[in-house]
């Protein structure tokens, strides 16, 4: 079958409620307080239009946490966002590690600099006293938890006591 037969019997199975497509909105105390560890906008109902008249864009120099700063600028310009969980895309998975990585699968040693940086990106867009408070706090923790888990710290700190 071909793209436009399966989007097709996609849209169909949504249309006649074979699927349901529930979405509940969010302000940004609740979502910002739900995130554990990644800022993620998969889910995110956001109205193509209102993108376009905010020139919001994903952070180019950042491509695992630019999400970060997009996220923090839409619930700037928002007091909410409607979420669901239906997924509404697919794509092919894959999920070779050595050969072809997601870029979550690469090892880096520059990932904590650049979601540190994310945070700090984030903070330029960010208006709401509250929503900056969490991003800081997300920031310390996030650092921190890094920081604990690290190797050489452990080996460091063990040899100090």
């Amino acid at each position: 079958t071909d793209i436009k037969q399966q989007n097709g019997i996609i849209n169909g199975l949504f249309e006649n409620n074979v699927i349901s497509h529930k979405s509940i909105k969010q302000n940004y105390k609740k979502y910002i307080n739900k995130i554990s560890y990644s800022f993620k906008v998969h889910g995110l109902l956001i109205n193509k239009d209102f993108l376009l008249n905010n020139n919001m864009k994903f952070e180019d120099d950042n491509d695992l946490y630019g999400e970060i700063p997009f996220i923090v600028n839409l619930y700037n310009l928002t007091p909410s966002i409607y979420v669901t969980y239906t997924k509404l895309y697919y794509k092919y998975i894959h999920n070779d590690p050595i050969n072809y990585p997601s870029l979550t699968q690469e090892i880096s040693d520059s990932r904590l600099f650049y979601r540190m940086k994310a945070f700090n990106d984030s903070l330029k867009y960010c208006e709401n006293k509250f929503i900056a408070r969490q991003i800081r706090s997300k920031a310390i923790s996030y650092y921190l938890y890094k920081v604990i888990k690290n190797s050489q710290f452990k080996e460091h700190y063990n040899n100090i006591l």
